[in-house]
C-alpha cells in the first residue's frame, strides 16, 4: 500500500495515478466508484457529483402487486396471486430498485408503458415483448407496399410510420396476440399474404386490435391518398368487428347473394370504374387504383357475415364519403 501511495506522490502531477489505484477504492461505475465518462453508472445505480450511488429503493409491495396483475390477470386464484405477488416482491428487493424504477411500473397503464421502464422485471415485457416490435415492423412494411406503391406515396407515408408501428406493437403487447398470429406476420411475403392471418388471430380480437390501430392507420390513408391526388379515394380500412354478443346489437346474416363489399359499397364501386373509364384518368395511376381496391374489397370480404347493424353502417358511411370524393375528383379533369 505504501509504495502505491509513493508512486502516486511521485507522478501526480503528471496524472498518472487516480483513485482506482489502490487497492480500497470502488471500481468505476459501481457504488461509491467514480461515474463513468459519459456520466453513467452501473444498473440501478445512478452518478451524483461524480459519484455513483444507490438512490432510494422502491416499495416493492405495490410494484409486485401492479406486475402481478400483468401477469396473471385479474381473475386469478387468491392462492397463485399470493405466490406470484411474493415471488415479485423478491424480484424487486433483490433487483433493489430505486424509487423511479418503482414509480414507473406502479404508474404505468398498459403492459406497453411496463414495458419501456428500465427495469421491468417481468422477462415477458423485457427487450421486445414477445417479439411484437419485429411482428409491428413486417405489418408496417407489408401495409406500406399494399397501399403506397408510387415513391411520392412512400415519401408521405414516412412520417406516419413510427405511429402506425407503435400502435401495432402496442396492441401486440396488450391485445396479447396469440403465438400462431405473429408467425403468420412474420411468414408473410406480401399485404395479401397477411389475409391468411385472420384465423390465427380470431374474430374476438379484432374489435380490440381495431380500437388501438385505426386512428394509426387511417392517418397513414390519409397521407397516402394525399400524395397521389389523381389516384381514386379509397374508404379507409375496414371497421374493427363488433362481437355478436355485445347487448343491443344484433349481427346481420351472412352474405348470400353479392358479396359483402357489393353490397354495402355498390355506389362506390360504380363511381370507380366510371372514374377509371375516363380518357382524362392517368395511366400510370390505373393499374395501381385497380390493385387498391381489390385488396379493399378483399378485406371487407375477410370481415365475413354476421356483422352488426353498427358494423355494416361504418362500412357504408366510409364507401359514401369516398364516393363523394370521386364525384370531386371526376369533375377537376372534365369526366
Amino acid at each position: 500500500m505504501r509504495t502505491v501511495l509513493w508512486m502516486c506522490a511521485a507522478a501526480l502531477a503528471v496524472g498518472a495515478c487516480d483513485k482506482s489505484s489502490t487497492s480500497g477504492a470502488a471500481a468505476q461505475g459501481s457504488e461509491r466508484g467514480d461515474c463513468y465518462g459519459n456520466g453513467t453508472c452501473d444498473v440501478g445505480l445512478t452518478c451524483l457529483s461524480n459519484l455513483c450511488v444507490r438512490p432510494p429503493a422502491a416499495d416493492c409491495g405495490p410494484v409486485a402487486q401492479k406486475l402481478a396483475s400483468y401477469r396473471l390477470g385479474n381473475y386469478a386464484p387468491r392462492d397463485e396471486r399470493d405466490r406470484v405477488v411474493a415471488e415479485l416482491t423478491a424480484a424487486c428487493t433483490e433487483a433493489r430498485l430505486s424509487v423511479d424504477e418503482g414509480k414507473c411500473i406502479t404508474s404505468a397503464t398498459s403492459r406497453f408503458d411496463v414495458a419501456k421502464c428500465p427495469r421491468p422485471l417481468l422477462a415477458e415485457l423485457q427487450g421486445d415483448p414477445g417479439g411484437c416490435k419485429q411482428v409491428a415492423d413486417a405489418m408496417t412494411k407489408a401495409l406500406i407496399d399494399g397501399f403506397a406503391g408510387l415513391p411520392e406515396q412512400r415519401r408521405a407515408a414516412e412520417p406516419v410510420i413510427p405511429e402506425v408501428t407503435e400502435a401495432l406493437a402496442a396492441s401486440c403487447v396488450e391485445d396479447l396476440w396469440p403465438d400462431a398470429a405473429k408467425q403468420c406476420v412474420l411468414a408473410a411475403r406480401s399485404f395479401d399474404d397477411m389475409g391468411d392471418c385472420d384465423d390465427a388471430f380470431g374474430k374476438d380480437a379484432f374489435e380490440r386490435i381495431g380500437q388501438r390501430v385505426m386512428p394509426a392507420l387511417e392517418k397513414l390513408m390519409k397521407a397516402v391518398q394525399g400524395a397521389a391526388p389523381d389516384a381514386a379515394p379509397l374508404p379507409p380500412p375496414p371497421p374493427p368487428l363488433v362481437d355478436a354478443g355485445v347487448p343491443g346489437t344484433q349481427p346481420t346474416p351472412p352474405s348470400t347473394g353479392a358479396s359483402l363489399f357489393e353490397q354495402t359499397c355498390a355506389g362506390y364501386v360504380a363511381a370507380i370504374e366510371a372514374y377509371l373509364a375516363c380518357p382524362q384518368f392517368p395511366d400510370a395511376a390505373r393499374q395501381q387504383t385497380r390493385d387498391a381496391v381489390d385488396q379493399m374489397r378483399k378485406s371487407f370480404e375477410q370481415m365475413g357475415g354476421g356483422q352488426s347493424p353498427d358494423v355494416i353502417k361504418s362500412m357504408a358511411d366510409a364507401c359514401k364519403q369516398a364516393e363523394a370524393a370521386i364525384s370531386q375528383a371526376r369533375a377537376s379533369i372534365g369526366c
